[in-house]
């Protein structure tokens, strides 16, 4: 199966760039910019992100979801869109790209699982992907063999360096 769409949340400094990439690549990616900032609003824009206003809009067709942000932020990200996942028939893949401890990921995995929504705990090690510049930044990703084999497939979409860790690695 090849991811088409990608939801990001937030399109800052990282986000947006890891967004523009994929929309380079083909890839249709959105996100729900109500009550962001006018430089992540402007960031989205220049990345050619699609603002759609809400969370489900923004996910509702989304392959994956990557989660983009503040490591304090991780949990009530999750929890905020285990709500908008609840509700949509097609559950994409969430990856926590978050630099958080072990039990954090945990908790943001299970409150995606309690919505039936499949998990990956990850991250991103390297500056921004940026026009030009022949490495982006590596993104690891570990969880269940089937999820990780699918996120692979980011690695045809412009995210190339998308490396699956577990824990005999």
């Amino acid at each position: 199966m090849a991811i088409h769409t990608v939801a990001i949340f937030t399109p800052g400094d990282m986000g947006h760039a890891i967004g523009r990439t994929l929309v380079d690549h083909g890839v249709r990616v959105t996100t729900n910019l109500a009550d962001r900032s006018r430089r992540t609003k402007k960031l989205a824009a220049q990345a050619g992100i699609e603002d759609k206003g809400e969370d489900v809009a923004a996910i509702e067709f989304a392959d994956v979801v990557l989660s983009v942000l503040p490591p304090d932020q991780s949990v009530e990200l999750a929890t905020r869109l285990a709500s908008a996942i609840a509700t949509v028939r097609h559950k994409p893949l969430y990856i926590d790209l978050n630099a958080v401890a072990p039990a954090t990921a945990v908790e943001s995995a299970e409150i995606i699982d309690s919505v039936g929504g499949p998990f990956l705990d990850g991250g991103i090690i390297g500056p921004p992907p940026k026009p030009g510049r022949s490495l982006g930044p590596r993104l690891y990703v570990s969880g269940a063999a089937d999820a990780v084999q699918f996120a692979l497939g980011l690695r045809e979409v412009g995210l190339d360096r998308c490396c699956h860790v577990n824990s005999s690695s």
